[in-house]
């Protein structure tokens, strides 16, 4: 029995020290978490819980092209919403999204930061500028 257990012991330790190391992420992973879970109770229910979006009625998040042209506005979109024509990975969506005004600045930053990197996406923390989301730093 100790002569398997240290066999097993071995062969787990063999396996772990051959494996690649990953590179850490370009992200905080405290907001990347934090943004997890307030997009589970806030987004998925439009934007999917994988971010595949809800057919022509709301785009996806996930690989979306509109997202990789405009990724720097993510956060005012979360807070302020946005209408009118956009078209995402080749389909027209025109439905309004209704900014989170009940959302904090921390949380649009984490739920930004997780969108930015969730699923295939992965385009990083938030920019120096924008690292510290205000609200009142968008246009409206």
């Amino acid at each position: 029995m100790n002569n398997t257990l240290l066999h097993f012991a071995i062969l787990c330790l063999f396996l772990f020290s051959c494996t690649e190391k990953k590179s850490k992420p370009n992200y905080d992973l405290r907001s990347f978490f934090e943004g997890k879970e307030v997009y589970k109770y806030e987004c998925a229910v439009c934007h999917g819980k994988e971010g595949e979006g809800k057919g022509r009625l709301y785009p996806p998040l996930n690989a979306s092209d509109y997202l990789d042209q405009n990724i720097e506005l993510l956060p005012c979109i979360i807070a302020n919403g946005i209408e009118g024509k956009i078209i995402v990975n080749g389909k027209d969506y025109n439905v309004r999204m209704l900014g989170f005004e009940h959302l904090s600045d921390q949380e649009i930053h984490d739920v930004s930061n997780y969108v930015r990197n969730a699923w295939t996406n992965s385009f990083g923390e938030l920019s120096n500028n924008n690292y510290n989301f205000k609200r009142n730093s968008c246009k409206k």
